[in-house]
């Protein structure tokens, strides 16, 4: 009977509240996700020329919350805080299936010349690993000076899965 009791106390068990994962065996339908991670930003623009254009890179930080709806397919939201060059921010939308997604965001970078761009970024995950191609496309200022223009981004990525509700 004391062994019983032992096994009982030592059986490990699930953390509790916001540190508490999906499990293999539990379907991830209709489970919500907030998704903190760390980036390496690698930005190429499209016309690297005298107006002062020029790859750059540098790191980020990336927080999504994601809503998997059925069969593997899921919605959310995504933010951005970057810095190469310059200072970015971004704030947009994601969704996929499975180990593959799409990203659409509007962002804004701080620097000598500030400009608004939207960013597609199409993004391919293995755990919380993920690499995607990210897009940049310029709003405004397309011709100033010193401003990032069109380009784009290779951005590699480790996100921590946090269930924070569902079910």
């Amino acid at each position: 009977m004391f062994a019983q009791e032992v096994a009982v106390v030592a059986a490990p068990s699930e953390p509790p509240g916001v540190f508490a994962r999906a499990t293999a065996d539990e379907p991830m339908e209709r489970l919500t996700f907030l998704l903190p991670g760390i980036t390496y930003l690698a930005f190429q623009p499209v016309r690297a020329n005298d107006e002062g254009r020029k790859a750059a890179t540098g790191v980020g930080l990336e927080l999504s919350v994601a809503r998997w709806i059925t069969g593997g397919a899921y919605l959310g939201g995504v933010a951005h805080l970057e810095r190469l060059d310059r200072t970015r921010v971004a704030a947009g939308i994601e969704g996929g299936y499975q180990m593959i997604g799409l990203e659409l965001s509007i962002a804004r970078d701080f620097g000598p010349a500030p400009q608004w761009s939207a960013q597609i970024g199409p993004y391919a995950s293995v755990g919380m690993l993920y690499i995607s191609p990210r897009y940049v496309l310029a709003l405004d200022r397309r011709s100033a000076r010193d401003t990032m223009g069109d380009g784009a981004m290779l951005v590699i990525g480790l996100k921590l899965p946090i269930k924070i509700g569902g079910r």
